[in-house]
């Protein structure tokens, strides 16, 4: 993964219906990479969780985790524009 202070910064300007959409399906794809990572760390236990193409838990964890920051940046985000 690339380092986020290395990369240029966009401006995004949605409405805030839109955010929440975007926000939601960070939110499934992080939980997706999550029980990935759990299945990887423990295959016996039974799961009707889906779970992504990924045969190393420490993979599957550093991939929810940026999924996690991205939520959290854009909450942030958001959070401090409602306060105007």
């Amino acid at each position: 993964m690339t380092d986020p202070l290395n990369e240029k910064i966009l401006t995004l300007r949605l409405p805030s219906g839109m955010v929440g959409q975007i926000i939601d399906a960070l939110c499934e794809r992080m939980q997706t990479w999550r029980a990935t990572e759990r299945y990887l760390n423990d295959p016996d236990a039974l799961t009707t969780e889906l779970i992504e193409e990924c045969s190393d838990p420490q993979e599957a964890k550093a991939i929810a985790d940026c999924y996690q920051q991205i939520i959290e940046e854009i909450q942030s985000q958001r959070k401090a524009q409602t306060r105007r």
